[in-house]
């Protein structure tokens, strides 16, 4: 995971503070695959248990605060 929030994410993110509250369910699909992807879970085991699992939020919440601090 830390992989992915020093690599990927701020691509996924690059510009955020501008979409302002836009949902980008793209840039969630990603996330949701890469974590799924981690524990092999498959891809009918909703996102709400793997998101426990693993203690992640999903990106939405970090592109408020981006918005927010702009």
């Amino acid at each position: 995971m830390e992989l992915f929030d020093r690599l990927i994410s701020p691509i996924l993110r690059y510009g955020s503070e501008v979409w302002g509250f836009h949902t980008a369910n793209s840039v969630e699909n990603v996330h949701f695959r890469y974590c799924k992807s981690i524990p092999r879970a498959r891809r009918s085991i909703q996102n709400d248990i793997v998101r426990t699992e693993l203690v992640r939020n999903d990106m939405y919440h970090t592109r408020l605060v981006n918005v927010m601090k702009y």
